[in-house]
């Protein structure tokens, strides 16, 4: 084993102890341990980009956990936690974040405010960028969980009429749903407006941040 390498622990960030005995790095700080043989892999970048590359996104997460105990400033790495929090092969598969879960969001921010923390001088804007374009698309996941109630709203209306029957033509029933079904896309209407301005600026920010992947790797060629 080697001790003269500085081994960072990617849970707390202190320096892991190395353990002979026991073949391990140790973090004296809040006890996590990693064997050395995983951290001195050779091969943990390649097998971090297979991993992804398949959707496997936990065993891609403890691949570039690897890669950052050696080098906490590595970018591919740092980039590929966020991905892996948010659960994308790419930043290109990013969708409409309509079954995305709340609590997803809240990680992949600790992702990239670990990135910011950790990231080279000149990578720190490529990960505040990404943390504006998280933002902006929890803003339209907000707007999604305001227009779901009124969509569902207009589709039980729209149930209701076909089974209230027109007796005559001044049925109460019947024109109070229908007058009810008309007022409801004005009410969605603003959320709809709001939610495409967002989904605008959320792509927007996602090209700054594919624009300056296409750059660093122009530039490492």
């Amino acid at each position: 084993m080697e001790e003269k390498i500085k081994v960072i622990c990617t849970q707390c960030g202190a320096a892991l102890i190395p353990d002979k005995e026991n073949m391990i790095y140790r973090c004296t700080h809040c006890g996590v341990a990693f064997g050395s043989s995983i951290i001195f892999d050779r091969d943990a970048v390649n097998k971090a980009r297979k991993a992804l590359s398949f959707a496997e996104f936990n065993e891609a997460d403890v691949w570039f956990q690897c890669v950052l105990m050696l080098c906490p400033d590595d970018f591919e790495a740092l980039r590929g936690r966020v991905l892996c929090a948010g659960k994308w092969c790419s930043f290109m598969d990013i969708k409409e974040p309509f079954n995305m879960p709340a609590v997803r969001f809240a990680r992949i921010r600790d992702s990239i405010d670990d990135a910011i923390a950790h990231a080279e001088l000149s990578d720190i804007g490529y990960f505040e960028n990404c943390k504006k374009m998280i933002d902006t698309l929890e803003l339209v996941w907000n707007k999604d969980v305001q227009i779901k109630p009124l969509t569902e709203k207009k589709a039980q209306l729209e149930e209701n009429l076909k089974l209230t029957p027109v007796i005559k033509i001044g049925d109460i029933g019947y024109y109070t749903v229908k007058s009810s079904i008309v007022s409801v896309p004005a009410q969605i209407s603003p959320f709809v407006n709001e939610k495409n301005d967002l989904l605008t600026k959320s792509n927007n920010e996602r090209q700054a941040v594919l624009d300056f992947e296409n750059e660093k790797l122009q530039s490492a060629k």
